[in-house]
């Protein structure tokens, strides 16, 4: 094979490969138009899943300092409710990660280790303050909103669903 031969070869590599990640990146969206239905709430739905979602994590704050035991607390879980009802209509708020941890109920390494979690799944992003490097803030992703909004809208529109007794 000769150098232009593999220099051919490398050329027709380069632009299926930004097929493929095209085509990666549309069925990505497809999937995600299709799980929310493509319908946003409106701005008093989403308040009322936003009032939601902090009556889910005092809930659980409740429940976890009954319990007496760190063993009951869902970093995860806390910090997408806490971030979630702290979003404002229309945008992403942001808030600090130390408040995100706190209202967690987890330590700052634990809370910091899962908010680059939720990162890497694309549902938060954190970043540093410019003027003060030691703090880092967060906010929801368009695809952690959505994920929020499916997920608290199907908890009030069933609360007890598939509960038997």
């Amino acid at each position: 094979m000769t150098a232009t031969d593999i220099a051919m070869t490398n050329d027709a590599v380069q632009p299926l490969d930004r097929i493929q990640s095209i085509r990666e990146e549309l069925d990505r969206l497809a999937r995600q138009i299709a799980d929310f239905g493509g319908v946003r709430p409106s701005a008093d739905k989403r308040r009322a899943l936003r009032t939601l979602a902090k009556g889910l994590l005092w809930q659980r704050t409740v429940i976890a300092s009954y319990l007496d035991s760190s063993d009951f607390v869902d970093p995860a879980t806390n910090l997408m409710l806490f971030i979630y009802a702290g979003a404002t209509d229309g945008q992403a708020g942001t808030l600090s990660a130390g408040a995100c941890c706190e209202a967690a109920g987890v330590p700052r390494t634990t809370g910091l280790r899962w908010i680059g979690i939720l990162e890497q799944k694309g549902l938060v992003k954190s970043t540093t303050d410019p003027k003060d490097k030691r703090r880092t803030t967060v906010q929801i992703t368009q695809e952690g909103r959505a994920v929020m909004d499916r997920c608290m809208t199907a908890i009030d529109d069933a609360p007890t669903a598939g509960i038997s007794y």
